[in-house]
């Protein structure tokens, strides 16, 4: 059966304060209650940077690789995991409560099963999916939010359904704030404050760590939090718990790093507000629950997932307003994760990366990296093409569109959104597209199955 846990009260305090860098974490009490087309081709016209002129890539455009998702449903996220329990399976999350798991071991994707999260999917109006993170072979977390906010966990290798589903339901939770924080106009935040807008949530270290941008009924942010608490996978439930505060507003997506010597941070990407404040990238020691350093990055709206190379020394991250991906020095970060003292470290953020921009705002919906390291694919939601970045180059080497269908693109009819690698060597460990990407908001025209407003596509490339 499912089992819904409601945390009633969080309190408790951090060292620290936002902005400055440093902040930290204290013990809290927790009460919890328990069919393919031919393919398009890219524009492979080589650009010219600082660094040189990187050879092109090439890369085919298969519409319409999967259509079979719900009447009406938007994708959300999209989740390649690997490893030997799922091998070859892809998870989608569904914007009204069910995770679509594909089978990728024929010639396109096959429904494998459905997960519905909620015997109450599809969600009311107002309350949607936010993310989806798979944080080993036997824990994947959904977020949230809108109408009700909670963080779903189940086994992604067995679950079927609701059954198989634990909700930890955040509706009533509240947080302490330490004294004389502001919310993003400059007026006092609430104190204690409710969690809000519940962006992303990650397993690690025996525990579960929730962020939350914490938007108010006037949609002004107050201060981001994370939150982390004790996760008994046997029991399912939730105990202890420890408060940070994020070093800017808005926190939108938390991503795990592993280095070579096996030592693990969270990276908690944080907005700013709308890219007219200051944005970062905090990084969290899940073994103290605390906030070890920043990254800043300064008024650039970043947000969404970090892709990192597979030797873990380089991160990047998408812009939510503009063409453009930020590149972070991760090299050597578990020796950051070990200092006693938190840290500022501007000078890992490497600079921007200019990707081909539309008139008017952009926005990077996904971005992932190639299975060698070597590219960064990240797609423009407002321009619905699939940029290719080459990594040691720092420049753009290939775009891909052919994306959008019919309809009205100044409506965001048939946008690229998000998208996800394969695991594996392309062409060894696996045939066909080494990318999927979801292109939303189709009219009725370029709809394969009627009401169906998704496509999942996907992408070749001539190298990886």
């Amino acid at each position: 059966m499912k089992k819904t846990l409601a945390i009633i009260l969080i309190i408790g305090g951090l060292a620290g304060c936002r902005g400055s860098g440093s902040s930290g974490g204290s013990s809290m009490s927790v009460a919890p209650t328990n069919s393919n087309t031919a393919p398009v081709n890219t524009n492979v016209a080589p650009t010219t940077s600082s660094s040189g002129t990187a050879p092109a890539v090439s890369a085919s455009l298969f519409k319409n690789q999967f259509t079979l998702l719900r009447e009406g449903a938007s994708v959300v996220d999209m989740q390649i995991p690997g490893g030997t329990l799922l091998n070859n399976q892809m998870f989608v999350l569904e914007d009204q409560g069910f995770v679509p798991v594909l089978s990728l071991a024929g010639a396109t994707p096959a429904t494998n099963r459905v997960i519905q999260i909620d015997a109450n999917a599809p969600f009311a109006q107002g309350t949607a999916t936010g993310s989806l993170t798979i944080s080993d072979q036997h824990t994947a977390l959904v977020t949230v939010s809108g109408g009700d906010e909670a963080v779903y966990v189940f086994d992604p290798s067995t679950a079927q359904g609701p059954a198989d589903v634990t909700k930890f339901d955040l509706a009533t939770t509240t947080v302490t704030l330490p004294s004389g924080l502001m919310n993003s106009v400059g007026v006092a935040a609430p104190n204690p404050m409710p969690i809000t807008y519940t962006a992303s949530a990650v397993a690690a270290a025996g525990q579960i760590f929730i962020a939350s941008s914490n938007l108010d009924a006037s949609f002004n942010l107050n201060p981001g939090t994370v939150v982390s608490f004790n996760y008994d996978p046997v029991a399912k439930t939730l105990s202890g718990g420890v408060l940070m505060v994020t070093s800017c507003f808005d926190p939108t997506r938390l991503t795990m790093w592993t280095g070579a010597s096996g030592v693990q941070a969270i990276l908690c990407v944080n907005s700013g507000v709308l890219g007219k404040g200051p944005a970062s990238v905090d990084v969290i020691d899940p073994l103290r629950a605390m906030i070890v350093a920043t990254i800043p990055l300064g008024a650039v709206n970043a947000g969404g997932e970090v892709a990192i190379t597979p030797d873990g020394t380089r991160g990047f991250v998408g812009s939510q307003s503009a063409a453009e991906i930020y590149e972070l020095d991760l090299s050597n970060l578990d020796q950051v994760v070990k200092a006693t003292n938190p840290q500022t470290l501007a000078s890992r953020a490497l600079g921007t990366i200019a990707l081909p921009a539309g008139t008017g705002s952009n926005y990077v919906a996904g971005i992932g990296m190639s299975h060698s390291g070597s590219y960064v694919y990240a797609t423009d939601f407002n321009t619905s093409t699939l940029a290719i970045v080459d990594v040691a180059a720092r420049q753009v080497v290939g775009t891909l569109g052919g994306f959008q269908r019919g309809g009205n693109p100044t409506q965001y009819h048939c946008n690229a959104s998000s998208l996800a690698v394969r695991t594996g060597v392309p062409g060894s460990d696996f045939l066909g597209p080494a990318v999927f990407v979801a292109t939303i908001n189709l009219d009725a025209p370029d709809q394969i199955v009627a009401n169906v407003t998704v496509a999942i596509d996907g992408v070749e490339f001539d190298r990886n």
